[in-house]
């Protein structure tokens, strides 16, 4: 099973409603034609990188919470995530608990912030 194929199934066990996308192309899309209450973001997919989705999402998606899910580590990834306004990153390998809370903490945060 793939690891986005599991955190779905293990997100969707938490009664989280999951919709997958298989690359950058397809979460572009998704996020242009539905609303979402926060996208989960892994930096390295297939054809066009997340942080692309990313930049081209927030062009017209400034609210919707992002949190990226990466293996990647380094200054540069982190100095370039400070731009696309991010309410979290996690680095890979995460539990699902630990997952779960923080999408949990940032749905709240949502919630509570007056300007969405």
């Amino acid at each position: 099973m793939s690891n986005a194929k599991l955190v779905m199934v293990c997100l969707q066990r938490k009664q989280y409603t999951v919709t997958h996308a298989m690359d950058g192309q397809a979460a572009i899309d998704l996020c242009s034609s539905q609303q979402f209450d926060l996208i989960l973001m892994d930096i390295k997919m297939p054809g066009m990188s997340g942080l692309d989705a990313i930049r081209i999402i927030r062009k017209s998606n400034h609210l919707t919470p992002i949190v990226v899910l990466t293996a990647l580590a380094s200054e540069r990834l982190d100095q370039s995530l400070s731009e696309f306004q991010l309410s979290a990153v996690l680095r890979k390998p995460v539990s699902i608990s630990v997952l779960a809370k923080l999408i949990d903490q940032v749905l709240e945060e949502a919630d509570g912030d007056s300007s969405l």
